[in-house]
């Protein structure tokens, strides 16, 4: 009997290719050459998916759910990009699920990465005046390594509101990323929550052509031992009056390891812009470890733009005082991360939603204190 020599990450992700032209064999043909990312790519020097897929073998699967039945288009992408994840995620599927809801206020998602290599797409239209609601989960079984790309395109008048979940994925990798538009007047809300996993990425590179549109991107990372949680975004502001609110805030403990990766690029035809760009981190002992780089580029002279960014520890002081006031310690502790983290979940407006996101932070949280 012949024996198969195990697949490596890599030669499973070309599969798909084999025999393909045009935009996604130039993109088979580049990526051969230059293999998964490693620490030598800037834009992930702290997320090295070619030694974190290392050992996952063999074709896997994505399975998805929604709550309404979809519609598939046609994919249409272009090798150029620079967005490594989103790509791969589109290259590797040859129709893509597509959404275009017009009499649905909410859409619920969910997205399963099985044991071994694997790609999924879906596309989401906000309809001109529509407002939509869209919840999204992830989760990856051991030993999954899947890039799982989600593009948003906002219409004028339309109000998106996305909240994302992505589950712990022990031993696993998940690459999850989108393309959002928001075109004049469309308003987008994005809220992500990442508990991490041997390797996960979420990136956002999102394209707002102002004149009036409104983006709020907030995210919050929660990472123990063992636990890599990813958080990039890129954000270009193309015309006059666009607003940019961004909070990310994140946790890091037991040996985790949290990334913070945000750049804003403001063209020349982008005066008037007011963008804002805050990250926070909390590392809570010395085996965690969080790395952080925020950029503004801009090119407008007439614009409002900021960003800040701090990592700090638990604040002895407050823990004391609120010990002083009757409280334990493990209670103390649990509050002042837990109220750390809210701000960044305040964009969630479905009650329901929201309540049960904190008691997931909440449940985490006991393996802080």
């Amino acid at each position: 009997m012949a024996v198969i020599e195990p697949t490596n990450a890599l030669e499973q992700v070309l599969l798909p290719f084999k025999g393909a032209t045009g935009w996604r064999g130039d993109f088979a043909a580049r990526l051969k050459k230059v293999g998964l990312p490693t620490r030598r790519d800037e834009d992930w020097k702290w997320s090295d998916v070619e030694r974190a897929t290392k050992g996952i073998t063999g074709a896997g699967k994505v399975q998805f759910r929604s709550s309404v039945n979809p519609e598939w288009t046609e994919v249409r992408r272009a090798a150029d990009q620079d967005f490594f994840a989103n790509l791969l995620a589109f290259a590797g599927v040859m129709n893509v699920t597509y959404f275009e809801p017009r009499n649905l206020t909410v859409l619920d998602l969910d997205f399963r990465a099985l044991k071994g290599v694997s790609q999924a797409a879906a596309t989401i239209v906000g309809a001109p005046g529509m407002s939509v609601r869209v919840h999204e989960h992830y989760s990856s079984e051991v030993q999954a390594f899947s890039a799982i790309g989600v593009d948003y395109v906002v219409w004028p008048g339309a109000h998106v509101e996305r909240v994302i979940l992505i589950d712990e994925a022990p031993e696993s990798v998940l690459l999850l990323s989108s393309g959002v538009t928001v075109h004049e007047t469309g308003e987008f809300v994005q809220t992500v929550i990442s508990q991490g996993g041997k390797l996960v990425r979420h990136e956002t590179q999102l394209h707002s052509a102002g004149g009036g549109a409104k983006v709020t991107l907030n995210a919050a990372y929660l990472v123990g031992k063992g636990a890599h949680a990813d958080l990039t975004t890129r954000v270009n502001m193309h015309g006059p009056d666009g607003e940019l609110s961004q909070l990310t805030k994140g946790i890091a403990y037991g040996g985790g390891h949290g990334v913070f990766q945000g750049k804003i690029h403001v063209k020349r035809e982008a005066q008037k812009t007011d963008a804002r760009m805050t990250h926070k981190g909390m590392i809570i002992d010395e085996k965690s470890e969080i790395d952080a780089k925020p950029e503004l580029e801009i090119y407008a002279d007439d614009v409002e733009c900021a960003h800040g960014n701090a990592i700090g520890t638990l604040d002895e002081m407050a823990l004391f005082y609120m010990q002083q006031r009757g409280l334990p310690e493990s209670e103390a502790r649990r509050l002042l991360v837990e109220s750390f983290l809210d701000e960044a979940l305040a964009e969630i407006t479905h009650e329901q939603t929201a309540a049960t996101i904190r008691g997931l932070v909440a449940k985490r949280l006991k393996d802080l204190v």
